[in-house]
């Protein structure tokens, strides 16, 4: 594997992590041939932290001046370098001592996007038995119907410079960058593959974004933008599916209702109040079924399909009790998703 890598390194606000993170690139078996660290306008002393491994590492610095996002500090990080493998590093985790060399040989055993095995540490707790987070691969003909349902990487993947410029780079998000531009990978066919062992450690803290953020709302800016650019109907399904399963009735906001005529129809359950009906040009009969004591169902129907997707609950907390495709479920990021999401035995490594 001859083509040059380069570690981009997003920091905001990361002083009492960089030192850590750039310390295991140091202890690398394969070295980095270039670190670009992007201070995104930290008010502490990141930069000048980072700044000090510049006589142990092939290290740039980028300082932005006012805080630009997670996805524009990656992307002015890429700009920055000249490899044409980029690999990713969050400034507040870890890199085991062989994740370079496993990330170049599994690039080239099989290109394309390669997603590294995770070791999740949570801050305060012990760091002499790491649970691995569990990172289930798609057989490569699922692999763009389940991104579209929800991001199945973590962080600290490995891809070429072509690729990244061939599907767009990186697009400003409220967050969920990784898995927008993850999407346009698939979707252009480019192959998702992982190493055998771990060798990323995730470290989960108060800080962290993806534990500040309301998922639904992100999830759904995203998939948003997926339904507006997706040519195969198939596959707008599956995003539209994915949305409903995060929002339900509010989701119909989207829709047109139907004109009348749509009443309940006899295996819909109940019994309802009421019965409003929305139409999709590609979902069908969206019914939203309202009974006794805030008892409500909203049921998706295809003409030809019948139906697709089935929740109920009330209309703030809906459940999903029918879906045509096991693939096509959403799996809700709750503040115990990382922990329910770790092999506690070790045993796991099938992707």
């Amino acid at each position: 594997m001859n083509d040059r890598v380069a570690v981009i390194i997003p920091a905001y606000n990361s002083s009492g992590y960089i030192d850590q993170a750039l310390a295991s690139l140091v202890a690398q078996t394969q070295p980095a041939d270039e670190v670009v660290v992007v201070d995104d306008g930290s008010g502490d002393d990141t930069y000048d932290r980072a700044a000090r491994w510049t006589q142990h590492l092939p290290l740039h610095m980028v300082r932005l001046e006012q805080n630009a996002g997670i996805a524009a500090a990656r992307s002015a990080a890429i700009e920055r370098c000249s490899a044409e493998l980029i690999l990713q590093l969050d400034s507040d985790d870890v890199l085991l001592p062989h994740h370079i060399a496993a990330m170049t040989e599994q690039y080239t055993a099989a290109p394309g996007l390669i997603a590294p095995r995770e070791l999740l540490l949570l801050e305060g707790g012990p760091v002499a038995d790491l649970p691995m987070i569990k990172l289930d691969i798609p057989d490569p003909e699922l692999q763009l119907p389940m991104m579209l349902v929800q991001n199945y990487l973590g962080i600290g993947c490995l891809y070429s410079r072509n690729a990244y410029e061939a599907v767009g780079g990186y697009r400003e998000c409220g967050c969920a960058e990784d898995w927008d531009l993850w999407a346009r990978f698939t979707v252009a066919g480019i192959p998702i593959s992982v190493p055998p062992v771990p060798t990323y450690i995730y470290r989960m803290h108060a800080s962290n974004i993806s534990s500040n953020v309301d998922w639904r709302v992100v999830d759904i800016e995203i998939l948003d933008r997926f339904i507006g650019e997706l040519r195969q109907p198939e596959n707008r399904i599956i995003a539209k599916l994915a949305a409903f399963q995060r929002a339900g009735w509010k989701r119909l906001d989207v829709l047109e209702p139907a004109a009348s005529g749509y009443p309940a129809r006899p295996d819909d359950g109940g019994p309802w109040n009421s019965v409003r009906t929305h139409l999709d040009s590609d979902l069908g009969e969206v019914r939203a079924c309202e009974g006794p004591d805030g008892h409500s169902a909203l049921i998706v129907e295809h003409p030809d399909r019948g139906v697709l997707l089935r929740m109920e609950g009330t209309p703030d907390h809906m459940s999903v009790t029918q879906i045509a495709d096991s693939t096509w479920r959403w799996e809700d990021r709750g503040q115990q998703w990382w922990l329910g999401h770790t092999d506690l035995d070790h045993g796991d490594h099938d992707a």
